[in-house]
């Protein structure tokens, strides 16, 4: 028999346990309890009261948590312009904007180096040696040489079959000194793109010959000897950097 003064009681069952680990996700959750004189730095946990973030707005975010707003720094405009910044600035092609992007040949083309051996064996003076052959259009940004030995009193001088002077990228000039890099080139020359090539053997324009001379468009670059023979033995190693599309 029951006593009705103390029913007894009959907990509902629970289809909803509690959560194991809400003790766990209590005790790690976050303080964000702010002591006096805290500046806690906003975050996507705690931003900061009265402040909506914003991403885009880098002043005001810098200003607001006191650090340096960037400043316009004081302008030096040119005035004058160098041949290829004429033509970037003026848009000088006449087509519509974006302005004049340079050719790669003399601006953000692939920087190549030929690199060329010529062993001495007393070549006479005015003999033409075939040292290089450049793919074109090509611009020649560099030219360094480095003898073994001394070139004593012969000099060299280097250009393209197509040049009657033979000395279109370096006139004869001082000798070279051995195991000196020295670096070579001719201020009418370097730096301007070629666009016809000329073979070494024929001294004709290059143009496309499958199956003849490498099969592309090319440009040969010579060597001509003067004063006297080069030396019997060592070596010249000529460097040729040049720009391609």
């Amino acid at each position: 028999m029951s006593d009705k003064r103390n029913p007894p009681t009959h907990q509902a069952s629970d289809t909803h346990p509690a959560d194991p680990h809400a003790a766990s996700q209590a005790s790690t959750k976050p303080d964000h309890t702010q002591v006096a004189g805290d500046h806690p730095v906003p975050g996507p946990d705690r931003p900061a009261a009265g402040v909506k973030p914003d991403a885009t707005d880098v002043a005001a975010w810098l200003s607001r948590f006191g650090k340096d707003v960037p400043v316009q720094f004081a302008a030096t405009p040119a005035t004058l312009f160098g041949t290829e910044m004429a033509q970037i600035t003026g848009n000088v092609s006449g087509g519509a904007p974006p302005p004049q992007v340079l050719i790669p040949t003399l601006l953000n083309g692939k920087r190549r180096t030929f690199v060329a051996n010529i062993p001495f064996s007393a070549q006479a003076s005015g003999s033409v040696i075939g040292v290089a052959r450049l793919p074109v259009p090509y611009n020649m940004v560099g030219i360094m040489a480095l003898p073994s030995v001394s070139l004593g009193t012969a000099t060299i001088a280097l250009g393209s079959p197509s040049d009657s002077s033979q000395n279109g990228y370096w006139s004869a000039a001082g000798t070279l000194t051995a195991l000196t890099p020295s670096w070579l080139g001719n201020n009418a020359s370097m730096g301007v793109p070629i666009y016809v090539g000329y073979d070494c053997l024929t001294g004709q324009p290059a143009g496309y010959q499958p199956g003849h001379q490498g099969g592309g468009q090319y440009d040969d670059i010579i060597l001509t000897t003067g004063a006297a023979a080069l030396p019997a033995s060592g070596n010249l190693r000529l460097f040729f950097d040049y720009i391609v599309d």
